[in-house]
């Protein structure tokens, strides 16, 4: 909402409403509109649609700058010193133990969150919100971390735009192949892709986040250890739900870590407490 204008953040943290005035706020909340309409009507790529349509009206507003040429040869002499270019000096000591520490449990409870997501939008998981052989995509996702780090790439994950492809109908190995091949020929279509401006991108990820949200409907309210973690108090003693922390921390991991903590302890604590009284 923040890259498609539709909320200004201010340095403290908080956030306001952006400028109606703005074409950028106008292109991102006709695109969401349009969005929604099709999905509403059941029209297949109605995000791709969307972001196809308000690349091109942002054009005469400014929004989209147009490059000078659409297809061009990747870089690949300016990738090549990052490739298997690694310094164990300098990891192979105490002091970096925290730093990978973070790293994992940063790229861990990323996939995790969007494993599961992902799994209940394609109704992968069993009656107990779990997934079944839930290690075979931890393993496909940590071989692509550590090759990606051999080529010198940013962490190579699960993201949860993925749900996009699943509410198409993308369910086997095939649509990940297809998706892959895609990326190698975006290589050469590199100027193409760099002019879609944050006003198609912001509202195209508004809806994919409104899609997973969908899955607050199986918290199980009843149930204290699972509905407490759930919500938690500002200072002024009101209650907002975990999506509301994501939004002040700005950060999924961080959210999901102190959660997940909340939630053991709290067990941790009855199970101690039924031990004493048994």
């Amino acid at each position: 909402m923040k890259d498609a204008g539709i909320i200004i953040v201010s340095p403290t943290g908080g956030f306001s409403f952006g400028d109606m005035a703005n074409p950028l706020q106008l292109i991102s909340i006709g695109t969401l509109l349009l969005i929604a309409v099709l999905h509403a009507y059941k029209v297949k790529g109605s995000i791709l649609i969307g972001i196809v349509v308000a690349t091109l009206v942002g054009i005469p507003f400014g929004i989209t700058r147009v490059p000078g040429q659409l297809v061009t040869l990747p870089h690949f002499k300016e990738a090549i010193p990052l490739v298997f270019n690694f310094d164990f000096k300098s990891v192979l000591n105490v002091t970096m133990i925290p730093l990978i520490f973070i790293a994992f449990s940063t790229d861990f409870f990323a996939s995790l969150a969007a494993f599961i997501g992902l799994g209940a939008k394609a109704d992968m998981l069993d009656e107990n919100g779990n997934m079944a052989d839930i290690h075979k995509p931890f393993i496909v996702d940590s071989v692509g971390t550590v090759f990606g780090g051999f080529l010198g790439c940013t962490t190579i994950t699960t993201f949860a735009e993925s749900a996009t492809g699943i509410e198409d109908g993308g369910r086997t190995g095939l649509t990940s192949i297809v998706t892959a091949l895609c990326f190698i020929l975006a290589l050469f279509l590199a100027p193409l892709l760099l002019m879609i401006p944050s006003a198609a991108t912001g509202p195209a990820l508004i809806f994919v986040g409104f899609g997973l949200i969908t899955q607050i409907k199986n918290l199980e309210l009843d149930d204290f250890t699972e509905s407490f973690p759930a919500i938690y108090y500002d200072s002024d003693y009101r209650i907002h739900c975990i999506f509301a922390y994501c939004n002040k921390c700005w950060s999924l991991n961080s959210c999901i870590n102190e959660k997940l903590s909340q939630e053991k302890l709290v067990r941790f604590m009855l199970d101690y407490m039924d031990y004493q009284s048994s």
